[in-house]
């Protein structure tokens, strides 16, 4: 496997397992940014309170969408290095 695929499915894991602690936007103040989280590592992903669309995915999860390794369900494509846990949603 190319090492900069497998440096970056290794960070994915690692963001999979520190996944933050999510934050409820209706406790937050009128005014605050709105808090989403990744559909694949659930990294935290924040918008303006105005905001009109917003990514899926946090920017390092965008970029290996990009880069193929993700097929069109949202799963871990066609590298598998055995080690990636992907979050419950993403289980079938």
């Amino acid at each position: 496997m190319h090492p900069i695929k497998e440096r970056a499915l290794r960070e994915l894991q690692e963001r999979i397992d520190n996944s933050p602690e999510k934050i409820d936007n209706w406790k937050l103040y009128a005014g605050s940014p709105m808090y989403f989280y990744c559909k694949l590592c659930e990294g935290t992903i924040v918008v303006p309170e105005n905001w009109i669309t917003k990514n899926d995915y946090c920017e390092p999860c965008t970029m290996i969408k990009e880069f193929g390794f993700l097929n069109d369900d949202e799963e871990i494509g066609p590298i598998d290095i055995g080690v990636i846990n992907k979050p419950k949603e993403l289980e079938k």
